[in-house]
């Protein structure tokens, strides 16, 4: 009777080892798809609302600017007719009251102009659908499913990246991720740029660094799944 065929104790404790790592990271990898689908529908959502919340602001400033614009405008007015004294009639007065309207004017200007010449578009120019664009540029990216699903059922052995091509390396869509993190934020910078004075603009751009910072995680732990496969003997 043949003895049963047993494996060096080191070398059956690093196959159980690495079968065990690379189930628990594509768990992970599963469990970051599900917060990267929420944090994206959550700013899909908000963007809606920071749209309402920075056309409420912008109609704010230009309603501030016409009341400060015109109250400018008046004390200009005002100081023209005291320089002619009252008199609608600038033939009838001298050179000196002349230079002193011109002086007024020009003075105004420099106050109620900057109000009431700079208003700003009370409509944005970017919305959900600029995202939207963003997102379908870089499907590569995000396509999990298609670039690493295989994973999930992996037990050929051998090394799980000759499945890859060139773009669908995980190290190198984490470079892509960095690329789409400013692709979406070029896309909704009508909001993104009011990140200082509004609250709803600034969610918004957190929310676009949490998808892309969760997305290089997806990749990382899709790495570390694909290493750990790799070391398998």
């Amino acid at each position: 009777m043949n003895p049963p065929i047993s494996f060096p104790p080191g070398r059956r404790f690093r196959f159980r080892r690495s079968a065990s790592t690379a189930s628990d990271y594509l768990r992970a990898a599963s469990s970051l798809d599900e917060r990267l689908e929420t944090v994206l529908n959550q700013l899909r959502h908000n963007i809606h609302k920071a749209v309402d919340s920075v056309e409420a602001d912008i109609a704010v400033g230009n309603r501030d600017k016409v009341i400060l614009g015109l109250a400018n405008l008046f004390g200009s007015l005002f100081g023209v007719a005291l320089a002619t004294e009252g008199n609608p009639n600038l033939g009838e007065i001298t050179r000196g009251q002349r230079t002193q309207v011109a002086a007024q004017v020009l003075y105004g200007y420099g106050y109620w102009g900057p109000f009431l010449l700079e208003f700003e578009e009370a409509r944005l120019d970017c919305n959900k659908y600029d995202l939207e664009t963003a997102l379908a540029e870089f499907g590569f990216l995000t396509d999990m499913a298609t670039n690493y699903g295989y994973l999930e059922n992996y037990g050929s052995g051998g090394d799980p990246r000759a499945h890859l091509n060139d773009v669908t390396e995980p190290a190198v869509l984490q470079y892509y991720a960095v690329e789409l993190n400013h692709a979406m934020k070029r896309a909704l910078y009508c909001i993104v740029s009011r990140k200082g004075s509004n609250q709803q603009a600034l969610e918004v751009n957190t929310l676009i660094d949490l998808y892309t910072q969760l997305l290089s995680e997806r990749l990382a732990m899709t790495d570390e799944a694909m290493d750990a496969y790799s070391n398998r003997i």
